[in-house]
């Protein structure tokens, strides 16, 4: 690993991690700041209530808590947050090969006296740590925004928990996108390593409007991690944690193969 380059990762990469944290954080503060300004979670059921079952199902609401933790994690860890850090995973992943293979800038990079497979390593390292760092500002984040902006306090274990099962299922989804990226140019990188993502997001949301279409949650991995199995804690949630991690590390690990082999730059 290259701490030089991983620094220039860094340097050319702090403004689109500042942006998607910043805009997660706003979220997260609008959700804790709906429990706190209604008074719980009963209005909001209420207003559930009056929509079509479909569109409340496909928002993961059916069984929203009214307990404050369960309330943040179904209404924060969900939709909009899988896409949100869907669309950093990808742009990010597409700018550290695809893209510098495109604009030539890796063609210059490789000309340094760096092998390829610290290169590769380094800019693999530095996409997992990025949305390990993402998800520890959310983290602390809720913490804080309970204290100041909610009489109410966040189950420590649960809400952390649920912390490290997303961070692990968003890296999951982006090492795809990585693999792409390593793998081929730009143009079919950009199809297979978003357009498959996406995928996963339009069947998490199909496969929950109707049971006739459940079957859709097997070919999406964003139904693995939901609010029941993380206040439960149980060993299926580590065992999903532990395929997760596997998943990413499998991925990266033959992305980085393909990449030492391809020809860059032509």
């Amino acid at each position: 690993m290259s701490w030089t380059l991983f620094r220039q990762s860094l340097r050319q990469n702090w403004f689109l991690w500042t942006l998607f944290t910043l805009i997660l954080v706003f979220y997260l503060t609008m959700v804790v700041l709906m429990y706190q300004a209604n008074g719980g979670a009963e209005p909001l059921l209420e207003v559930l209530a009056s929509l079509p079952p479909e569109f409340v199902s496909a928002l993961h609401f059916n069984d929203l808590s009214v307990d404050y933790t369960g309330f943040i994690l179904t209404v924060f860890y969900g939709l909009l947050a899988f896409a949100i850090s869907l669309i950093y995973t990808a742009i990010l992943a597409l700018r550290l090969f695809a893209g510098a293979d495109e604009d030539g800038s890796m063609s210059t990079l490789l000309a340094m006296p760096l092998s390829r497979l610290k290169v590769a390593l380094t800019k693999v390292v530095y996409f997992f740590v990025s949305i390990f760092l993402m998800y520890m500002v959310i983290a602390i984040a809720g913490f804080l925004l309970s204290y100041y902006l909610s009489e109410e306090v966040l189950a420590v274990g649960p809400y952390l928990l649920m912390n490290l099962a997303v961070f692990l299922l968003v890296s999951a989804v982006g090492a795809l996108t990585l693999f792409a990226s390593m793998t081929f140019k730009v143009t079919l990188a950009s199809l297979l390593g978003v357009g498959v993502p996406v995928l996963f997001l339009v069947l998490y949301v199909a496969g929950a409007i109707s049971s006739q279409v459940s079957f859709l949650n097997w070919f999406t991995p964003y139904p693995l991690v939901h609010t029941g199995l993380v206040l439960d804690a149980s060993l299926s949630l580590w065992l999903i944690c532990a395929a997760l991690v596997l998943v990413s590390a499998a991925l990266s690990s033959l992305g980085v193969l393909f990449f030492i082999r391809r020809n860059i730059g032509e």
